[in-house]
């Protein structure tokens, strides 16, 4: 049965214990992307301590930065300047999360400012950009970003709705905490290679889903579904898990 590797976002709202962590490894959760500088914050102390615990507890670190871009310089400084100081690796990965905002204007063009500077101490191999998916339909060109991962923000949707996106991130309750996770689809953050979701043909099963439901979802017959997918009414529907809708 195959499905997708997926990592977690640690940010203010995230809980910062041990235990969250250890769940998170629990439910086969090993990456965290942990938001080490916020647009506005000179220092950012909720890095600190989900960088300190997560390490702690095992998991694989990759380091974030949420920006409004509206100074690419000062978000660098700051980022690097985190970065540096707790002691993050060469192999980590750099999410750049791009706040969607109508008060900053030339925000494609501050972005493609923020990955030179970025660039000058990361490889742009390591570097993945995310936007909300209305916010990247809508406002920017996705060439500015063709030699980076994309990762699409889109927690309301059945799939990442952009066909080149590389991981998904939707927002999910793990066991009773509120747990942004996305899935990898080309393994950037895992290593772990799969392939990209097709946006007609399958579907990533959620916690909860069943055979019915899932029919019911995309208005299949219970039969055909089954058929597709080489699966019994009796056979369990986990979460991650690639189903074939058409």
């Amino acid at each position: 049965m195959s499905t997708y590797p997926r990592i977690a976002w640690a940010t203010a709202m995230t809980p910062s214990r041990t235990e969250h962590y250890q769940n998170l490894l629990k439910h086969k959760v090993k990456d965290v992307v942990i938001c080490l500088h916020l647009s506005g914050f000179k220092k950012y102390e909720t890095g600190e301590i989900h960088t300190k615990v997560a390490r702690e507890t095992g998991m694989r670190i990759h380091a974030g930065l949420i920006t409004n871009l509206a100074n690419p310089l000062e978000d660098t400084r700051c980022f690097y300047r985190a970065y540096r100081e707790l002691n993050y690796t060469s192999d980590a990965k750099v999410s750049i999360f791009c706040l969607k905002t109508y008060v900053v204007t030339n925000r494609e063009k501050r972005l493609q400012e923020l990955l030179r500077y970025l660039s000058c101490f990361i490889d742009k191999e390591n570097i993945d950009v995310a936007f909300n998916k209305a916010d990247l339909t809508h406002h920017f060109n996705q060439e500015t970003v063709k030699d980076f991962n994309l990762t699409v923000f889109n927690p309301g949707g059945l799939n990442a709705g952009v066909k080149n996106a590389g991981t998904w991130i939707y927002s999910n309750t793990l066991e009773s905490n509120t747990q942004y996770l996305g899935y990898d689809f080309y393994g950037f953050y895992t290593g772990n290679k799969s392939y990209q979701l097709s946006l007609d043909n399958e579907y990533i099963a959620r916690p909860g889903d069943t055979w019915v439901t899932v029919a019911t979802r995309h208005n299949i017959w219970l039969p055909e579904l089954l058929k597709l997918n080489n699966a019994q009414y009796k056979d369990l529907v986990v979460p991650g898990q690639i189903i074939k809708i058409t």
